[in-house]
This record gives structure tokens, sequence and C-alpha cells, in this order.
């Protein structure tokens, strides 16, 4: 399920996306070219490509695309989709969720100061989960996998060389979590060859674990209120006992890691004042980018 901190956080002030906006499948699409790839005009091609399943507030979402930058500067090409049809959580529930969770002094000031905040919170949020409930969006998500993985097996047979036959990644942060995983399934692994996910929401475990035959990486706090320890802890094992069933598909290919102190949310909305959260921040960035090299890279 969901919860408030998959609404709270803060927005990114600090710098501007290099990307650009275009379609792709259908989708409004924001893309990072590969920095130092044939993306950018120069003879190497890019590592791979990694699509972006984002968090509640979208493709649109400042702090998404400097994500995609960052991945795009280690050398990837980048998509970040609207999977949410335009019906993403708008950026300003993270201020009023901020006003929601800074106590108040005293009774009357939380009756003026928080009854407004708590009906808009519960507007924008019901808003977004309603029309991005998982059912109802993984179509959208599986259609743009199907055309992209058809697109790379196409100009890999070809024989046009360039950034022809790459490999696909997915990254899924918090709504985007769910997504990314279903993409592990047997039904779906096809359309992937490796995933990694931070402080996913809305999964059903153990079921979500147990069916996982793609490579996996999950990134958790420890501090997290969707994955308590224990069920963090078993779905580890989940992991490993799969990697022993299929170890051509999986051995050596799952990876669970705890960031002590972090709480749902921790690489994507942080509060960059925080020394200890920029870190854990870019902890976790250098993880995925060092998955995606392992895993992605010919």
């Amino acid at each position: 399920m969901a919860c408030p901190d998959c609404f709270s956080g803060f927005e990114r002030t600090d710098a501007k996306p290099a990307g650009t906006e275009t379609t792709v499948f259908g989708l409004p699409t924001y893309v990072a070219k590969a920095a130092g790839g044939s993306d950018n005009t120069t003879a190497a091609a890019p590592k791979g490509i990694i699509v972006i399943i984002a968090d509640l507030f979208g493709w649109q979402f400042v702090n998404n695309r400097l994500l995609a930058d960052t991945y795009a500067a280690a050398g990837y090409r980048v998509y970040v989709p609207d999977f949410m049809a335009g019906r993403a959580a708008k950026p300003w529930l993270l201020d009023t969720l901020q006003t929601l969770l800074t106590p108040s002094k005293t009774w009357s000031e939380a009756v003026v100061s928080k009854s407004p905040a708590v009906f808009w919170a519960l507007v924008g949020a019901s808003s977004a989960l309603w029309f991005n409930w998982p059912s109802a969006s993984f179509p959208r998500v599986r259609s743009f996998f199907e055309q992209l993985r058809a697109e790379q097996a196409s100009q890999a047979d070809s024989g046009g060389g360039g950034a022809g036959g790459l490999k696909i990644g997915v990254a899924g942060f918090c709504w985007g979590g769910k997504h990314t995983v279903t993409l592990t399934h047997k039904e779906n692994s096809h359309l992937i060859d490796a995933a990694f996910t931070a402080h996913p929401s809305f999964l059903s475990l153990p079921a979500d674990m147990d069916r996982v035959r793609k490579p996996l990486a999950i990134a958790l706090g420890s501090k997290d209120n969707l994955l308590s320890v224990e069920q963090v802890q078993h779905a580890e094992k989940a992991l490993l006992k799969l990697a022993n069933q299929f170890p051509d598909q999986l051995k050596g290919k799952t990876e669970v890691r705890i960031y002590e102190g972090a709480g749902h949310g921790f690489s994507s909305r942080i509060d960059r004042r925080n020394d200890k959260q920029v870190d854990q921040a870019r902890e976790c960035e250098a993880q995925a980018i060092a998955w995606f090299d392992r895993l992605l890279v010919v």
C-alpha cells in the first residue's frame, strides 16, 4: 500500500534537468542522453537503456529528472515515461504534508493551519492513487516495455551497429517499485534484463518475491513505514531461495541493501540540508549504477 511518506519530502532546487521532452511509444517521456555515448554524437554507444518508473510525483517531477541525468552521466540512455497518463501527484503536496507533519504549538494553531492541509492532502493523494492504482496502470507500463524490447531486437537484427540491441534495465521508486518487481515476474521477465528498486510500495509479500525471475536489486531504509525489517529479511531469504532454484537466471543476481536510519523516499525526496540523507541518496545512486553496469553492459 501507500502511506503519507509516499507524498512527503522535498523538491530539488539545486540543479536543472539537462534532458529533453519527447514522445516515446505514444507516451510523453523525459529523455536523458548518455554522456560520452553515440547519443551525444561520439563514436561509443550508450552502455544500455534504463527506464525509470517514477514515484507518485511522476515524469515531470524535477527530482526524478535529475536522477535520470545522473544515470545518463554514467553512460546510459534514460527514459522517464508518463506512465500515469497525466495524473501524477502535484509537487504542492510536499508542502502540504510538511505542514501536517510539523508540530503545532497550540490546539487552536493546529486547527487553523492543519485543517485545510488535511483536506488538500486527501484530495491530492487520493486522486493520484485512484487514477494510478497498480492494476490499472500496469498495462501502460507493459506496453512501453514490449515496444522498447521489439525496437532493440529489430535494431540488433538489422546489423546497423550504433545503439541497436541494447540491454534494458528498469529502475522503480515508491509507486514505480511495484511495477518494477512485476516486470521481473516470469510472465514479463522477457521484457527486461535487470531491475532495481528503492523503497517500493504496493508490494504483496511474499507473493511478489516468490515470482521473481530476473536479476533484482532492492534498496530499503531501516525506518521505512511500508516494509518492516522482518519483511525485508523474509524477502531477502526468498530471493536467495529462488537463486538456488533458478541458478542460470538468478544465482548471484539478487541484492537487498538496507540503509540504516533511512525512511521511505530516501533515494529521491531528501532534505538536501541533511548531510546524512544526501550521502545515502548518492550511495543509492551508486548502487543502482553499479548494478546496471554489472548486468547490462556486454
